[in-house]
């Protein structure tokens, strides 16, 4: 059924392996390059419910604890109130896919504290104090590489106008990866 296939789609999209490859067989062929599951993660407390909305289309009310957005902001949200997520569906062949799913991916707050983790980000404040940031990063092999990225951005635009990067504008990653060698971080930029 439609609600199969958005549960089965969730499920899948718990891990990231080569790029969600998994939860990208539950896409209809043309939307499976285009969905982005690195938009941010929501993060749901409670059941989830499903209704149909026509023939082609189903809602998947979420009660939601909190979001992450793509720079690893973990945001709170009004505690009480489901969100409404609209899948949208297309044969291929004699099955269904989905055609239309919300950007990023929606995680139980127990399964999200296990595969995100929180890591603080330093950045200078008045009189050069560091100032720290709460940021949460999926935990892959790919985090060095992240969290660098993330400290060269600078601060979220919360705190952008009290604290800086201590990075010069305009600085970059010589290399697309940050190697971790016996627990050193190799940063050339």
């Amino acid at each position: 059924t439609q609600e199969q296939l958005v549960r089965g789609f969730l499920s899948a999209a718990q891990s990231n392996l080569n790029d969600y490859q998994i939860a990208r067989q539950f896409l209809a062929p043309e939307y499976a390059q285009q969905w982005d599951p690195y938009h941010g993660v929501f993060v749901s407390d409670g059941s989830k419910p499903y209704r149909a909305d026509g023939d082609a289309a189903g809602v998947l009310s979420v009660p939601l604890i909190g979001t992450a957005d793509a720079t690893g902001r973990l945001l709170p949200v009004l505690v009480g109130a489901s969100t409404d997520f609209r899948f949208e569906f297309a044969k291929v062949g004699d099955e269904w896919r989905i055609s239309s799913a919300p950007v990023g991916i929606i995680l139980d707050r127990d399964f999200f504290v296990q595969i995100w983790s929180a890591h603080q980000l330093y950045f200078l404040g008045p009189g050069d104090r560091l100032v720290p940031e709460t940021r949460w990063f999926l935990t892959r092999t790919a985090l060095a590489t992240e969290i660098v990225g993330a400290l060269i951005a600078g601060p979220s635009e919360r705190l952008s106008q009290s604290v800086r990067s201590a990075f010069p504008p305009g600085v970059k990653l010589t290399n697309s990866t940050v190697p971790v060698i016996d627990g050193r971080a190799r940063v050339d930029i």
